[in-house]
């Protein structure tokens, strides 16, 4: 799920914030509060807080789009040998585990950036031996 976030342009003293709105239609746009102001700093990030508080309050996820419904019966069908299976599972797992970390619940609030946090996530993991 895309979370809202401050960022800064070049050239551009202002913070730019990025949201999804109600309409699930992702925005970028400038606050209008300069990031070498601490004060408008303090503001920029509060409206990074509300907007992300309205994400949050979004309507839940429809039943049959949760990945629990779908995916372990996509792999039964679509792997045509058992290793290829055990294998794919295995891989879901961490998947599964980082989706239910993020509070993804379907795959509409996937993004790239999500993506490739993931790739970031899944190899600076430390497995417990």
């Amino acid at each position: 799920m895309i979370m809202a976030y401050l960022y800064r342009k070049n050239r551009s003293p202002f913070w730019y914030i990025q949201y999804v709105d109600s309409d699930r239609k992702k925005h970028d746009k400038s606050t209008g509060f300069r990031a070498d102001d601490p004060n408008d700093t303090i503001k920029a990030k509060i409206l990074r807080a509300e907007l992300e508080a309205k994400e949050y309050q979004r309507v839940p996820v429809v039943n049959g789009a949760a990945w629990d419904t779908w995916v372990p019966k996509f792999l039964v069908r679509h792997c045509q040998t058992r290793e290829t299976f055990v294998r794919y599972e295995d891989a879901w797992k961490w998947i599964a585990l980082w989706l239910q970390h993020q509070r993804i619940h379907a795959p509409r609030q996937l993004t790239y950036r999500l993506g490739v946090e993931y790739v970031d996530w899944r190899t600076h993991f430390k497995k417990r031996t």
